[in-house]
C-alpha cells in the first residue's frame, strides 16, 4: 500500500533521475496547466503600504489568474461555477485559485507587505 509521501518520493526520484546536466533543465513533471481566459490585464500592479519605504517590505505575489478569479468572485459576485466556465477550468481549480489569492490579499494586508500582481511564466 502506497503513502501519498512515498508516491511523491517516487515522482521527486523521477524527476531527479531525469535531470539533464548539459542543459541544467528539468523536465515537466506533472500535469500541464490548462489555459485560463483572463478578461483583464491585470500584469504589474503593485501596492504597498503608506508611508514605508518599499525597500524595506516584503512582498507577496498574486499571479493574473488568481487576480482574475477575485475580480469575477468578489467583484463581479458570480458563482464560482459562473467563474469557472469563464475561465476555462474546473470548479475545484477556480476554488483553489480563489483561497489562494485570499490568503495572499489577507497576508498582505495584515502584515503590511507589498501586494504584487504578476503573471506566471
Amino acid at each position: 500500500l502506497l503513502t501519498f509521501e512515498h508516491m511523491c518520493d517516487i515522482i521527486t526520484n523521477i524527476c531527479a533521475y531525469n535531470f539533464r546536466e548539459d542543459t541544467k533543465e528539468m523536465p515537466f513533471c506533472g500535469r500541464r496547466r490548462k489555459n485560463r481566459n483572463i478578461a483583464a490585464d491585470h500584469s504589474e500592479i503593485c501596492f504597498k503600504p503608506c508611508g514605508v519605504r518599499g525597500e524595506n517590505l516584503k512582498r507577496v505575489i498574486v499571479y493574473e489568474d488568481e487576480m482574475e478569479a477575485i475580480r469575477l468572485s468578489d467583484y463581479e459576485s458570480l458563482y464560482q461555477q459562473e467563474c469557472a466556465d469563464k475561465m476555462n477550468i474546473s470548479r475545484t481549480t477556480f476554488s483553489r485559485l480563489i483561497e489562494s489569492a485570499r490568503r495572499k490579499i489577507a497576508d498582505s494586508l495584515l502584515h503590511n507587505k507589498i501586494l504584487e500582481v504578476k503573471g506566471r511564466e
